[in-house]
This record gives C-alpha cells, sequence and structure tokens, in this order.
C-alpha cells in the first residue's frame, strides 16, 4: 500500500510526539526519585534554647518549639532527628527522643554520646570510665577504658585503657592491644589510621600492621582528599596512603584539607592556600589562617592581616576587609560569627551585620542547618539565617504540654 509523503510525515511526527512525552514522563519521575533522595538526605535538626523562666527546650528547623522549655537541663545543644538526648528534670536525667518521649533513665552517666548508624554511642560512667550503649539504653560494652573516641563507622573504635590507646571492635574486644600513646581514627577511604609513640609518628591497618612508619615528628590522620599532614625534620608537608611524599616543597606549617578543597600553608613566615595538586593557590601574604570548612568554591576564607580579621575567596581576592577581632569560617554560603570587641555578631557574604555583636559565646555557627546556638549572659537562644532570634526574649515560648515527673529513682542494666 502506497502512503502518501503527508501521511509518513504525519506519523513521524506522532512518534516523535509520543516519545517526548514519554521522556517527559520518565524526565518527571526521575526528578520526583532525587527530590525525595534529597530530601531524604537533608539531617533534620534540633536546637536547644532557654525560656524567660530558665528552663530549656528545643526548636525544630522550621523556628517552632518542637520540644517545650520544661527541663532544667541540656546536654547536648543540638541533636538530630532520629538520635536522642539527655536532659535534667528535677535532679533525675534521662534521654529523650525528638518527640519528646522518655526512652530511658541516664542519672549513672556523665554523658551519652551521639548515637551512630549502628544505634549505638560511647557513654562515660559517673566514675569517668568509658563504655558503649544502645538506643534502648543497654550497656554493650561495660565502662572499662579510660577514654573512647567516638563511635564510627569503620568497625574499629579507638579506647585507651591504662593510658595506652589500641582499638577495640563493636563489641570491646581489642583488635589492637592498646600500646599507643595517641591514635587517630580510621579513615574509611584510605583505611590506615595514625599512631603515636615515643614521639614519633606513622600509619597503621586494621590488621595492627605498620604500613607507614613512625618517621614523622607530628601527623595528622588522612581526611577526605586521600592525603595526610606531616611534620618530619622540622619541615611540613603532605603524604599519600603510600607514604609517598607529595607536597611540591616544605612548609613552616601546614593544616589537613579536612572537608575543603584547600589547605592553608606557612612560607617565608605568611600563610596562604595550596590547592590538592600543592600549587598555592592563595599566595602566601596573612598573618593568620584558618582551616577551609566547606568544599563549595563560593564559601569564603577567613585570613588575618594587620591584626584583624577578613574574609577572601577561593582566588585570594578580598572580600570583606579585615576588621574583627576573630571570626569563624563561613560552614555555609550565608552568614558566620565575628567577634569584635569580646561580643559576637553575625555578617552576610557581603561583610554587612545582620545581628549586631552582643552575645557573650556561638556554637559553630550554622554548621549543622539553618540555625546556630547563640549565648547571651547564662541564657542560650538559638539564631537563624535571616537573623531572627528565636529563646528568652520571645514573649512566649511555653507550650502548654502538661510538665511530667521523673519516673525511676534509679534503674540498674545487666
Amino acid at each position: 500500500m502506497q502512503v502518501s509523503v503527508n501521511e509518513r510525515v504525519f506519523r513521524i511526527a506522532a512518534k516523535a510526539f509520543v516519545l517526548f512525552v514519554f521522556l517527559i514522563f520518565i524526565g518527571s519521575l526521575s526528578n520526583n526519585f532525587l527530590q525525595a533522595q534529597n530530601q531524604n538526605e537533608i539531617t533534620k535538626y534540633y536546637y536547644a534554647f532557654d525560656n524567660n523562666a530558665g528552663k530549656s527546650g528545643f526548636i525544630d528547623g522550621s523556628g517552632k518549639v518542637a520540644i517545650p522549655a520544661m527541663y532544667d537541663h541540656v546536654v547536648s545543644e543540638v541533636f538530630s532527628e532520629n538520635d536522642l538526648t539527655m536532659v535534667g528534670l528535677a535532679g533525675k536525667y534521662f534521654m529523650i527522643n525528638a518527640r519528646n518521649e522518655r526512652v530511658f533513665a541516664a542519672d549513672d552517666y556523665d554523658w551519652i554520646d551521639s548515637f551512630g548508624e549502628n544505634g549505638t554511642a560511647r557513654f562515660q560512667a559517673q566514675n569517668g570510665k568509658w563504655g558503649i550503649i544502645d538506643k534502648q539504653g543497654v550497656e554493650q560494652v561495660s565502662a572499662i577504658f579510660d577514654h573512647m573516641d567516638p563511635i564510627n563507622e569503620s568497625g574499629l573504635t579507638a579506647a585507651a585503657f591504662e593510658r595506652k590507646w589500641g582499638f577495640i571492635d563493636d563489641e570491646g574486644k581489642w583488635i589492637i592491644t592498646p600500646q599507643y600513646d595517641r591514635v587517630g581514627g580510621f579513615n574509611t577511604l584510605v583505611d590506615l589510621a595514625l599512631f603515636c609513640q615515643r614521639g614519633r609518628c606513622g600509619f597503621l591497618n586494621k590488621k595492627g600492621e605498620v604500613v607507614i612508619p613512625s618517621d614523622y615528628e607530628y601527623a595528622a590522620s588522612f581526611d577526605r582528599t586521600g592525603y595526610a599532614c606531616v611534620k618530619k625534620d622540622g619541615e611540613w608537608g603532605f603524604i599519600s596512603n603510600s607514604g609517598a611524599l607529595v607536597s611540591k616543597e616544605p612548609y613552616e606549617f601546614a593544616y589537613p584539607f579536612g572537608d575543603g578543597m584547600l589547605a592553608a600553608a606557612k612560607k617565608d613566615g605568611k600563610w596562604g592556600y595550596v590547592d590538592t595538586n600543592f600549587v598555592f593557590q592563595i599566595s602566601p601574604q596573612f598573618e593568620a589562617a584558618r582551616a577551609v570548612s566547606a568544599t563549595k568554591a563560593s564559601n569564603l576564607i577567613p585570613i588575618m592581616k594587620n591584626g584583624k580579621w577578613g574574609y577572601v575567596d577561593h582566588s585570594g581576592h578580598m572580600m570583606i576587609e579585615p576588621s574583627f577581632d576573630s571570626a569563624f569560617p563561613f560552614y555555609n554560603q550565608q552568614a558566620t560569627a565575628v567577634e569584635v570587641r569580646g561580643k559576637w555578631g553575625f555578617i552576610n557574604k557581603e561583610g554587612a551585620f545582620i545581628v549586631q555583636p552582643m552575645f557573650s559565646d556561638v556554637s559553630l555557627p550554622f554548621k549543622k542547618g539553618e540555625f546556630t546556638i547563640v549565648n547571651f549572659a547564662d541564657r542560650k537562644g538559638v539564631l537563624n539565617l535571616a537573623g531572627e532570634f528565636f529563646g528568652f526574649t520571645a514573649a512566649d515560648v511555653q507550650n502548654t504540654k502538661e510538665r511530667p515527673d521523673p519516673l525511676f529513682d534509679r534503674i540498674e542494666m545487666d
């Protein structure tokens, strides 16, 4: 059967249209899926505040009171949605969740850390010893260690016993016996841990085998770049996981890359910043520098010049003139805290104050979400990126929930 040119064009156009609609549909599904993934990846935090009566509660990421100001004391000022936090009321301490439900009594503990993905956290007992506890309040590892690093994803935790450090597993068994003066946690990217003994530092694997000999006077753990900052024969540099020196010249001092794209390094008495190819992207010219705290190139870096702190971009251009007595890094792209004459205020990326200096202390401004804890005298409140304040100066931060009484005088755990 003969098909006319017009019919053929029409059929091709129809097929193209169907394909176009199908691709849009698939793209829509993909975008929804990615958006859902991104939303799931966003950690929701809760921030402690004090009301006018001196009681403490928590607000959520929208600035609403999530846990009413009813507690005499909160041990941790910020905790995440799936975590627990320690609070005190009428002389009793217990762990609560984000719904303000009591999970277990905590009178026997001085500190319980944030819980990791495996549902456990380190704790410090009243005798000063450390152990591991789960979210139900069951001690998985008894408090027998002199000190312990936070639980991490590597499966091995650094712990100290009789003033020597080693590594334990999740059951508290020694995998690497305590024999070192200092250790660092295992890096999941490199899978090597720092150890120091008798004034020299090196790196070992999870079997306790020395991979990089202890040739260094100082060393930091491997960071997200796969490099470690080390000091040898009085000079600073960077090594790879094979122990090879990768930096191109010695430095008088250097900071690790941390979670940034640049590392602060000192040369000829001045500070600058090198990239991961160890080329000075910002030439040495400053009296002091801070570690870069974010991977985004748009984030500004605090530097000191003529005795005052200001900010440069990743190319070294002065973006905010030095005029502050101290300065935090920009943990996000919008605001950070600076100190002027002993008081802390908040500036935006243009250097304009969004909140004038008035606070006695601040806590890692906006590193965890869009809020930060601020202190005024002996009270704490919460500030958002717009400079809006939540806490003891608000007219009413008390919810109408009934104040519960402590349930337990003591709890015994096997």
